[in-house]
């Protein structure tokens, strides 16, 4: 029943004569004798038929002779599996039986089968020790327990068999570790089929090993080494790694962990089998479609509001600086322009940029910040308003990156013409999917390095500023801030941005704003990445007045979506099938999606008011629809009052 499939060859070894009697007998084994050289000669006839597995259901307490240990010897040579039964005189003391050990027999065969042999044991349907089995006493190591109690049914002539006694219907059931040793030697079949590769050291092996633990931990006297878990046994087992090469596969990380700009991209595809080994050498099927992890989602509202910042800015002719110091950071790391060791501990840490002019040419340098900033302050634009969530869609690299330093030039032409080079190097942050920082573990710290290179031509005609710009960012191990696991092989990626800005400032303190941004990611072709293109886009448009009440106050709406990425993903060259007799992978093209199905558009309004020299005020509302690209997440919204002070 368990291995269905299975070609059987049943040999009888009985005496011929003694099972007459046991025909009309209640105990169908009453009478029965089996001769160690008859049970010895199926064993030879087992070895010729090219047996894997064979199935011993009998026992007796006495050793085996030498024409059954040899014949078990040989099998063994022959990598044959062999299980017996432990034997049924766990209950008793006859003849001087030792009911906490196998039978003699199951001993004598256990010594004799050079690994293979398993001794079988017997539970009830509930997993407890049957009371009628031999335990595994000293043979625990090689002892395997399988449901031996209670065992249905009795069939004749294809027809369920039931008595009738008052009325009351019984059914026929069996019990023994008869009835246990051939559901373990149905499980060796199974291995033996589904991978044609194990040997019987092997499959002995997995059965032992992948037992399903019962009573006192570990193996022990009564159950051995467990109970008989076939699906466990299947399952992988040992380091994994990709058919066919090396790499290890550690399937407690995700294949691929997406960035922002790739929400949901769709998990469930099929196709994108990948075969992996494990450490028996067997076949499975990995998809990794569906190990595909998205983008942890955090409030940026919480966000935007837990860094306290104190700014210090300044200005000396035509130099100007600023400085954040953002107080509460638990788990800061120093570095450069940040505080000392001593000072780190106090949860403190720096952020900075200058900004100066000589002649026709203004220079930028920042440290902890990005460059879309920097690149703002040159060309002198004033916020259209004081944004907490929405952000400007030529600041979005579509990936949360750790801007570590930015330097940024812009030089007039004349005629109100501008052209500026930019350059901003960082890491991609985010986190593992065991929860910590990703850039923080020393091994993914140099896979987040990114650098972003841009050049602009900008013009101011009247009230009106125009711009274009295109931007290179070139990620050393990520894609868009994708990250593909070490198993893929993947390299980094290469996006070029392009960028139109356009501002107007209109009577009565009106002003308008909008600014597009179209990227196209190539892949570096590593490992298992062979190719892959995404185009992405995102964009924003602002609206704003001054002196709304008085003069010193604004408010705005900005309407925007994050940058998105629109189509393409990845192709893989991946192993899609193993020949066993070659013990070889097969290799085939298959394409992972990048692009989600859902698309964040986020509405925000502020109003901001000084109250007097030393006090700001500012209300934010927002309200985010699909947030991070992700079709089936909640709308984000909320509100935020903050008051700013100066000294």
């Amino acid at each position: 029943g368990i291995a269905f499939q299975a070609t059987l060859l049943a040999l009888r070894a009985d005496t011929a004569g003694t099972c007459a009697a046991a025909a009309a007998s209640a105990d169908t084994e009453d009478g029965c004798t089996f001769s160690d050289n008859a049970i010895a000669a199926g064993l030879d006839r087992a070895i010729q038929a090219g047996a894997r597995v064979v199935n011993i259901s009998l026992g007796g307490n006495s050793t085996n002779n030498s024409a059954l240990r040899n014949a078990i010897a040989r099998a063994a040579a022959a990598g044959i599996v062999i299980v017996v039964s432990a034997g049924n005189e766990g209950d008793n003391t006859t003849n001087g039986n030792d009911p906490t050990n196998p039978e003699l027999s199951a001993q004598d065969s256990q010594r004799y089968g050079s690994g293979l042999v398993i001794i079988a044991g017997s539970v009830d349907e509930n997993g407890n020790a049957s009371a009628f089995a031999n335990k595994a006493g000293t043979f625990a190591p090689y002892y395997l327990s399988a449901l031996g109690e209670g065992v249905c049914c009795v069939y004749e002539k294809g027809v369920y068999k039931t008595t009738v006694t008052d009325g009351t219907t019984y059914h026929y059931v069996q019990s023994g570790t008869s009835f246990s040793a051939p559901a373990i030697a149905g499980a060796a079949a199974l291995l033996a089929q589904a991978f044609p590769n194990l040997t019987g050291r092997q499959i002995v092996d997995l059965l032992l090993k992948s037992a399903r633990d019962a009573g006192t931990a570990g193996t022990d006297a009564i159950y051995g080494v467990g109970i008989l878990d076939i699906a466990r046994a299947f399952a992988p087992q040992g380091s994994l790694s990709v058919a066919g090469t090396t790499a290890e596969v550690d399937l407690a990380q995700s294949m691929v962990q997406l960035s922002g700009a790739m929400g949901d991209a769709d998990t469930g595809g099929t196709g994108t089998g990948m075969v992996i080994l494990d450490g028996y050498s067997r076949a499975y099927t990995l998809d990794i479609q569906q190990r595909i992890a998205r983008a942890r989602h955090d409030p940026k509202l919480i966000a935007a509001l837990a860094q306290r910042q104190q700014v210090l800015a300044a200005g000396v002719g035509k130099t100007s600086f600023s400085l954040t110091v953002r107080p509460g950071l638990a788990d800061l790391r120093a570095g450069t322009l940040r505080l000392a060791p001593a000072d780190a501990s106090r949860a403190q840490t720096m952020a900075g940029s200058i900004i100066t002019r000589l002649g026709k040419t203004q220079l930028g340098v920042a440290v902890e910040r990005g460059g879309s900033a920097l690149g703002q302050g040159l060309r002198g634009r004033n916020a259209v308003g004081d944004f907490l969530v929405t952000a400007r869609a030529d600041a979005g690299i579509g990936l949360s990156g750790d801007a570590k330093s930015a330097v940024a030039m812009r030089h007039g032409l004349g005629d109100g013409w501008h052209v500026g080079v930019l350059a901003e190097q960082g890491n991609v942050a985010g986190y593992r999917t065991d929860g910590t920082d990703w850039a923080m573990h020393a091994r993914d710290r140099h896979r987040a390095a990114y650098v972003l290179t841009s050049i602009s031509v900008d013009r101011a005609i009247g009230p009106l500023a125009l711009a274009i710009s295109t931007s290179l960012l070139d990620e050393a191990q990520t894609m868009l801030g994708s990250r593909f696991a070490p198993a893929l092989g993947a390299g980094g990626a290469r996006t070029i941005f392009a960028d139109a800005d356009a501002a107007l400032a209109l009577p009565d303190g009106w002003s308008l704003g909008a600014t597009m941004r179209h990227g196209w990611t190539r892949a570096d072709a590593s490992g298992m990445v062979h190719s892959g293109t995404v185009r992405s886009m995102g964009w924003h448009v602002d609206v704003g007045k001054s002196g709304v009440v008085g003069v010193a106050d604004m408010i705005a709406l900005r309407i925007a979506q994050p940058l998105r990425v629109s189509s393409g993903g990845i192709n893989l060259m991946m192993p899609v099938s193993y020949d066993y007799a070659r013990g070889m992978a097969e290799y085939g093209l298959r394409a992972v999606n990048l692009a989600p199905t859902g698309r964040e558009i986020a509405a925000e309004a502020s109003y901001s008011v000084r109250l007097n020299r030393a006090t700001d005020v500012g209300i934010n509302g927002f309200y985010r629809r699909q947030p991070g690209h992700i079709a089936t997440a909640p709308d984000d919204k909320g509100a935020a009052v903050r008051v700013t002070t100066r000294f």
